[in-house]
C-alpha cells in the first residue's frame, strides 16, 4: 500500500492506492462512509477473493474535511453534509453533487490512462454509496459496475427525474435488516427505484446492522468475477 500522497491524482485530500502489478482486469474507486478515511475499507479486499485475471486495481479518496450539522457542527470527514438524523429531511443536494462530479472527474482521469469505462467500478459505503450511486446516475455512459453498500437516495421516487447519464448501470446493493442508521426499508426503495429506470440490479440482505458482512464482501467478490470482469 502507499500512503498519502497517492501516485493517482486525489488532489489535496489525498487517498491510498493498493498497488498491483499490471496487467489488471480494472479500477475500482471505494469510497468510505462518514468520518472514515480512504484507509477504512483497505483492509477487505482480500476477502473479495479476486487474485489470477481477476485482479483489480483499487483507488481509495478520502472526503474533504468540513461541518455536519447533524454531528453539531463537528468538522469531520464527509462527502456531503447530513442536517438531521433522519437522512431524508433537507439532503444536501449540493454537496452530494459536488463530490459526485469529482468522483467521475477521478473516472475521466483513470480513463486517461488507459482504463476503458466499462472496467471502471464505484463502490461505497453509506455516504460513500449515495455518492456513487449519484455519479451512475449523471455519468454519460455505463460504468463497469456499482456497488452501494449500507446507503440510500433520499427521495427514491425522483430518481427518474435525476438521471442524467446515458444506458444501463449494472449495480450491488447491501443492506443489513438491523440497521439503524439508514433504514432498510430506504435502501430497498432505492434499489427498487434504480430497477424500474433500467438499471440491472442484485440485491443482497443480511442480518446485521450498519455494516458490512464477510458474506457480503464474498457476494460481491462473486457479482464481479461472475458477471463483470473478462
Amino acid at each position: 500500500m502507499t500512503r498519502d500522497p497517492s501516485p493517482f491524482n486525489f488532489g489535496p485530500e489525498g487517498g491510498w492506492e493498493r498497488e498491483i502489478p499490471s496487467p489488471f482486469s480494472g479500477t475500482v474507486f471505494m469510497l468510505h462512509g462518514l468520518g472514515a478515511d480512504g484507509n477504512d475499507f483497505v483492509p477487505v479486499i482480500p476477502y473479495f477473493g479476486l487474485e489470477g485475471d481477476k485482479t483489480l486495481r483499487f483507488l481509495f479518496p478520502n472526503a474533504p474535511v468540513q461541518p455536519v450539522g447533524v454531528n453539531s457542527g463537528m468538522r469531520m470527514r464527509a462527502w456531503y453534509d447530513i442536517r438531521r438524523p433522519d437522512v431524508r429531511i433537507d439532503p444536501d443536494w449540493e454537496g452530494i453533487e459536488a463530490s459526485a462530479a469529482k468522483l467521475l472527474g477521478w473516472v475521466e482521469e483513470e480513463e486517461k490512462r488507459g482504463i476503458p469505462r466499462n472496467r471502471i467500478f464505484l463502490a461505497g459505503f453509506s455516504q460513500g454509496g449515495l455518492i456513487v450511486l449519484a455519479a451512475g446516475l449523471s455519468s454519460p455512459k455505463p460504468l463497469g459496475g456499482i456497488l452501494a453498500l449500507s446507503t440510500y437516495d433520499p427521495f427514491p421516487s425522483s430518481v427518474p427525474d435525476r438521471l442524467k447519464g446515458g444506458g444501463s448501470q449494472p449495480f450491488f446493493m447491501g443492506h443489513g435488516m438491523s440497521d439503524s442508521v439508514i433504514p432498510y426499508k430506504l435502501g430497498k426503495e432505492t434499489f427498487e427505484a434504480l430497477c424500474a429506470i433500467g438499471w440491472e440490479g442484485t440485491w443482497f440482505a443480511h442480518a446485521e446492522g450498519h455494516t458490512v458482512t464477510l458474506e457480503e464482501l464474498k457476494g460481491i467478490g462473486e457479482w464481479l468475477c461472475q458477471s463483470y470482469l473478462p
